[in-house]
């Protein structure tokens, strides 16, 4: 399954297929991650904005959806 981690839609839709599948996994590992191999003066804000999406963004909104549908499967959480 593919899931653009920057898109929350796409997150959403990606745990909701696992749970239509009868799956939630207890643990969730963030692992996407990308960056611009570029001196720090020849990168452009587009290329700051795409790394931080992807890096920052993209774990928080898998982390947020993964405690929403854990909570909500009444699962303990750490």
């Amino acid at each position: 399954m593919e899931i653009d981690v920057t898109e929350a839609a796409s997150v959403r839709t990606a745990f909701s297929r696992m749970v239509d599948k009868g799956l939630l996994p207890d643990v969730i590992v963030n692992n996407a991650g990308t960056t611009r191999f570029k001196a720090a003066l020849e990168q452009t804000p587009e290329d700051w904005d795409s790394v931080v999406q992807t890096n920052l963004k993209g774990a928080w909104l898998v982390a947020t959806e993964a405690a929403r549908r854990l909570i909500e499967a009444g699962k303990p959480a750490a």
